[in-house]
């Protein structure tokens, strides 16, 4: 991966009009505890609770939320097309798994729904939109103010009681962290506002909190080892980069400054990559990895937008005709492939797929959600 995300977050469906000119840097999408949601103290002590119910789509449509539909022509099914329009507009996605993006959508009914990018199944999974982890899809319902958890055939597993915050959770499905904002406003949309963090031990029931932060991203290590987050105390000292170790409930600053982006972890490591700028030292602004365990950094050969996939950095380069994306190897950081783009990308919202096989992005030409195939390293695959 290259530095890049993360908590619903209900992913803001705005989009830029107006295209930044080109080499011009975007803040890459993260997930802000701040952007999930007003968040609202739960009403009981948080904890997990079964619920084995079935999602079920709107009343008045025909097709059942069960039944899969295929994007592709019946007889190209199998091909693996090189290009893909997802979705008819602008609405959130992410990658799920291999060859599996989570999207919005409108058709045939609004919703989360599960595509496979080669086969053209649509599995339909809820109302709202949600983060997957794993094998589970965490969805945040409005109307029963908890965090329920989805299995990819959109059957509610479980939920979280985490008021109007969504959980986060890590990838082996183990630990869920969520906030409850005690701090209604703030003088500025840069500052974050107050919050308390806590983290659930899914395997025992152990919910903690981990202590009271101004919290602009989160982002977890691949075994759920570590979490990491960009913020401040309460009174706005000691920002920058914190690692918390979930098992311990410890919380450490291990990289201070100001004015981190993009934090991202590198699937299969403990490295991550974040963005600092306006430091007020060049020195000082540019993209670091992270090593997580130890806190120590090094510069990244990098200055532009960027996402993390297993054993690859992807970097997006804006130009007049078509936008393209460099594949940095992991873990050298020498380039080892760029692919064109069919169009420009817009407002940085694009993602790679884990296994490097896909790129999605919005199309800023159509609006639409575009996925297209990303060639291999001679080495890779």
């Amino acid at each position: 991966m290259t530095g890049l995300l993360l908590g619903l977050m209900i992913i803001a469906l705005s989009v830029m009009l107006i295209r930044p000119l080109p080499g011009e840097r975007y803040g890459a999408p993260s997930t802000s505890l701040d952007q999930v949601t007003e968040v609202v103290p739960p009403q009981s002590p948080p904890q997990e609770t079964i619920a084995r119910s079935e999602s079920r789509a709107p009343q008045d449509e025909d097709t059942s939320p069960s039944e899969t539909r295929s994007v592709f022509p019946r007889e190209q099914a199998r091909q693996r097309v090189s290009t893909l329009a997802v979705a008819e507009c602008c609405g959130p996605f992410v990658w799920a798994g291999r060859d599996w993006l989570l999207v919005y959508d409108e058709q045939p009914y609004p919703g989360a729904w599960l595509v496979n990018v080669v086969s053209g199944e649509r599995r339909w999974i809820a109302a709202w939109f949600g983060l997957p982890a794993g094998d589970i899809i965490a969805v945040r319902n409005p109307h029963s103010r908890r965090t329920e958890l989805y299995s990819w055939d959109g059957t509610v597993e479980a939920s979280i009681d985490t008021g109007e915050s969504l959980a986060l959770l890590d990838r082996t499905g183990r630990w869920a962290v969520w906030s409850v904002v005690e701090e209604q406003t703030v003088p500025s949309s840069a500052v974050s506002r107050v919050a308390r963090l806590f983290v659930l031990d899914r395997w025992t029931g152990e919910t903690r909190t981990l202590g009271r932060l101004r919290v602009s991203a989160l982002a977890w290590t691949s075994d759920g080892s570590r979490l990491l987050l960009i913020g401040s105390l309460p009174d706005g000292t000691r920002l920058g980069v914190w690692r918390v170790t979930p098992a311990e409930g410890a919380v450490d600053l291990i990289v201070p400054g100001h004015f981190f982006t993009n934090l991202q972890v590198i699937p299969g490591t403990h490295t991550a990559l974040v963005t600092r700028v306006l430091s007020g030292d060049p020195e000082e602004d540019g993209v670091w990895l992270i090593e997580v365990d130890r806190g120590t950094v090094r510069r990244a050969p990098f200055v532009l937008q960027y996402r993390a996939a297993r054993e690859f950095i992807w970097v997006l380069e804006l130009g007049k005709g078509r936008d393209r994306v460099f594949g940095y190897r992991w873990p050298d950081l020498e380039i080892c492939v760029q692919h064109e783009l069919g169009g420009h990308v817009l407002g940085d919202v694009w993602e790679i797929e884990p296994d490097s096989s896909w790129i999605a992005y919005w199309r800023e030409e159509d609006r639409r959600v575009i996925v297209e195939v990303l060639e291999a390293c001679s080495s890779h695959r």
